[in-house]
């Protein structure tokens, strides 16, 4: 037979008093389900409640489970039917693989929350884990945190509070709580195994098995910002069993900036079904600088990789209430060397002030590391200082600091964004190499250079603006950057050193300033979007690969100011349709437009003395090539192969000379004197 139970929740101010009453709201009975009516118990100040909205009235949530004994011992899984913000509705029971039957009971028993490991005695005494973990929520507490057992002989169960509350009221200017620990200060049992009793008619009390814990852990999934006086205290609610704090209690708040320990030491009791406020506790953090606290991804002690780096002894080393704690004898002065790296279960740390400086591959390798607080005594973070922390999104850099460190954040692959302090003045080698993740990044004005492979393979990166007063951009400093799209390079900038944007494929346009002189090796090789591009006057030469495979570019004009044009400068540039060789130019190297297939004719100036291997090959689309020069510029291997037999055109007394020459000569058939 299916059976069906039906809940009547009270839509009462949480805080309003009322005396205890029942009420019945009628539903139409199916023939063949049995249902059971149930309210929530309502003493003096409280009403029992799952959960409540802002204004405090009771709620179900659409998910809510009960556990039914219904005169046995058999635990059976009830479900809410309604929507979350419900008052009333029915519960289902929730379909099993099997029939299972149990001992009998006097009474109808049933247990919110539902958990699979509740059980119920033949003399009904019911064994439950009250959680020693609980949830956040504002201004009432947490989804589950709030046992409920009712007893009923008959059809109608009325629910009972089994714990009480301790409601704290926290204040602090800019502070935001991650958790709060609740301990009491002898030992008191607050959460895991107990054993509940309830008389028909009467109400519930508990005892804690000999193993249960003395903490329970108030966790806020979103880190909840206080309020900065007392008066605009925010509060926070722990269900707890029904227990005497005879020398008070100790709470640990866990905060961005640390940890913040309070203590009262007056006995408090916290009585079932009633509320115990506690006047406003300033949340205050001020890190002693001879501490170092942190956290681990196991909750066990992380030992640093060296322990003489510190300008102090270490004292102690503890993990105590969810936090790490290292304590010396002395200031801490720096994290020097190594001292964290390998750390990989190290999941956030918070250095004291005082601290000047963070050493080379200080925390590298740390893969779990997810926050840092950095002191604003630090002025610079070393070589590979934050290298290869995978799980890092973001770090505060503080003010203080003037220089980052080559490779300081190599392969943050996680790394999201980052702010860059005004006064440094230089990003190092490597600084931000293979950070994927990485979308934006303000470079301050006072940055004057920015080292070799400064942003390779920041592949998340869509635009970027460099300050003026940056005069270089180092070796492969954006290459593979592949998603961005746009970049503002200042006029101060002389130089666009090796493969400087190589690999940049979604790259479509770009200005080079004016005071550039020279595009370096593979400068844009692979910059596969790119349309086209001006070259400045001023530029004497483009490097070898320059715009290699810029399979995209189209047109380019190049400044008379260039003599040479370097190996494969051109090459793989398929959609190129025309381009005039300056008269400076004195040599076109090896593989210089090899693969221009939309190319279809050239003239090779008077001022061109030579042409390197393949420096024409696979041009299929060239339908004339013409050359200035009287005498043969010194010829290579395969210079005009794959033109598409297009005639070579050269000045008509040196037809002869070009038919012989070295080279030339295996073209005889293509040369044809320059027509008037």
């Amino acid at each position: 037979m299916k059976k069906t139970i039906v809940y009547l929740c009270m839509a009462t101010a949480l805080l309003a008093s009322c005396s205890p009453k029942e009420e019945y709201l009628e539903f139409p009975v199916q023939d063949d389900a049995a249902t059971f009516f149930a309210s929530f118990e309502q003493p003096g100040d409280l009403g029992t409640k799952v959960y409540a909205t802002e204004d405090l009235l009771l709620r179900w949530t659409a998910d809510d489970r009960v556990s039914i004994f219904d005169k046995n011992t058999y635990n059976q899984q009830y479900k809410f039917a309604g929507k979350t913000g419900d008052n009333a509705g029915e519960f289902s029971k929730v379909d099993n693989a099997e029939f299972v039957t149990g001992n009998a009971i006097s009474d109808i028993v049933s247990v919110y929350p539902y958990q699979d490991a509740t059980a119920i005695s033949e003399s009904e005494v019911i064994s439950f884990t009250l959680p020693a973990e609980q949830a956040y929520a504002e201004n009432t507490f947490g989804l589950g945190a709030n046992t409920m057992v009712s007893v009923s002989s008959g059809n109608f169960l009325q629910f009972k509070n089994v714990g009480g509350y301790l409601r704290l009221s926290l204040y602090g200017k800019g502070v935001t709580v991650s958790a709060i620990t609740l301990r009491g200060n002898n030992g008191e049992k607050l959460a895991g195994k107990a054993s509940i009793t309830m008389p028909l008619d009467g109400v519930p009390t508990v005892e804690m098995a000999e193993d249960a814990a003395t903490d329970i852990t108030l966790v806020c999934d979103t880190p909840v910002s206080l309020g900065s006086t007392p008066e605009e205290s925010t509060q926070f609610w722990f269900v707890v069993p029904p227990v005497t704090f005879e020398k008070g209690f100790t709470l640990t708040i866990r905060t961005q900036a640390g940890v913040s320990v309070k203590s009262t030491t007056k006995s408090l009791p916290i009585k079932r079904s009633n509320v115990s406020k506690m006047s406003a506790f300033e949340v205050d953090f001020s890190q002693p600088n001879n501490v170092i606290y942190y956290t681990s991804s196991d909750g066990n002690v992380v030992t640093p990789h060296a322990t003489d780096v510190f300008g102090a002894n270490i004292v102690s080393n503890e993990y105590v209430d969810g936090q790490g704690i290292i304590t010396f004898d002395g200031v801490v002065t720096s994290l020097g060397n190594w001292c964290f790296e390998g750390c990989s279960s190290l999941t956030s740390i918070t250095i004291p002030d005082g601290v000047t400086s963070l050493g080379s591959l200080c925390f590298s390798n740390c893969s779990s590391l997810t926050s840092v607080t950095i002191p604003s005594s630090v002025a610079s973070l070393g070589y590979m200082c934050f290298a290869y922390c995978s799980s890092l999104t973001s770090i505060p850099i503080p003010d203080s600091v003037a220089s980052l460190g080559n490779m300081c954040f190599a392969y943050c692959s996680s790394l999201k964004s980052i702010t860059i302090p005004d006064g440094v003045t230089s990003l190092g080698d490597n600084c931000f190499v293979s950070c994927s993740g990485l979308a934006s990044i303000t470079i301050p004005e006072s940055v004057t250079s920015l080292g070799s492979s400064c942003f390779e393979g920041c592949s998340s990166l869509t635009s970027i603006t460099i300050p003026d007063g940056v005069t270089s951009l180092g070796n492969m400093c954006f290459a593979y950057c592949s998603g961005l799209t746009s970049v503002t390079i200042p006029n101060s900038v002389t130089s666009l050193e090796d493969a400087c944007f190589s690999g940049c494929s979604s790259l479509t346009s770009i200005t080079i300033p004016e005071r550039v002189t020279s595009l370096e090796n593979s400068c844009f090789e692979g910059c596969s979007s790119l349309t086209s591009i001006t070259i400045p006057d001023g530029v004497t030469s483009l490097g070898a690969f320059c715009f290699a495979y810029c399979s995209g570019l189209t047109s380019i004009t190049i400044p008379n100011s260039v003599t040479s044009l370097e190996d494969a400068c051109f090459s793989g540039c398929s959609s190129l349709t025309s381009i005039t060789i300056p008269e400076r130019v004195t040599s076109l190297e090896n593989s210089c437009f090899e693969g221009c297939s939309s190319l279809t004719s050239i003239t090779i100036p008077n001022s061109v003395t030579s042409i390197g291997a393949n420096c024409f090959d696979y041009c299929s689309g060239l339908t004339s090539i013409t050359v200035i020069p009287k005498s043969p510029p010194i010829g290579s291997y395969r210079m005009f192969e794959g033109t598409n037999n297009s005639p070579i055109y050269v000045p008509a007394g040196s037809v002869d000379v070009y038919k012989t020459a070295q080279y030339w000569s295996e073209y005889a058939g293509r040369i044809q004197a320059i027509s008037e």
